[in-house]
């Protein structure tokens, strides 16, 4: 094919005629650009059904799903048969099961039976502080347009649009406002 023999022409000039808009990498296949821009955009199409871990390539994904086809049944959940590489690491997994959340997150409160699935949600923390350092604003009120740099600004804030008074004098109704 005509297409094929322009693109292995292009392999033996060193040309790489397909560059990312991000970071200016550049690449002789499209495809390969289109799986590179996953690690601008933290995709991951590729999940694992045995440990929900997900991949932005189908190669990591299937070295990763290999570990478990492969592993002793020793290591086996007998609730749900998931393998594990290590009795530790079924330990921890006994975890998800007994609902154990011994990490929780300093900053909103919210708790986990791994340690590294805390640390993967306090990124969300982390970019919303880059956020309001470029003064960035990326939630804004459906109701009124105003925006805001972290989500829990904006839910504070949507409170202001409902018709629940929480300050009503007790004797009567004519204070029937928000006391600011």
């Amino acid at each position: 094919r005509k297409g094929q023999l322009s693109i292995h022409y292009l392999a033996h000039t060193k040309e790489l005629p397909h560059t990312c808009e991000v970071c200016g990498k550049s690449f002789l296949y499209k495809r390969s650009l289109m799986v590179h821009y996953r690690l601008h955009t933290k995709e991951k199409p590729y999940s694992c059904d045995m440990c929900s871990a997900a991949f932005a390539t189908s190669s990591n994904f299937n070295y990763h799903y290999r570990k478990h086809t492969e592993l002793p049944a020793t290591n086996m959940c007998v609730f749900c048969g998931k393998k594990f590489s290590s009795k530790r690491s079924l330990t921890l997994h006994y975890r998800i099961h007994r609902e154990e959340r011994p990490y929780v997150c300093d900053v909103c409160g919210k708790a986990f039976s791994l340690n590294s699935h805390m640390t993967a949600h306090y990124r969300v923390h982390k970019e919303e502080r880059t956020k309001v350092h470029t003064e960035e604003k990326p939630h804004s009120c459906g109701v009124c347009g105003k925006a805001f740099s972290r989500r829990s600004g904006l839910k504070v804030h949507g409170s202001t649009h409902t018709t629940e008074k929480s300050h009503l004098c007790d004797v009567g109704d004519h204070l029937n406002e928000k006391v600011v």
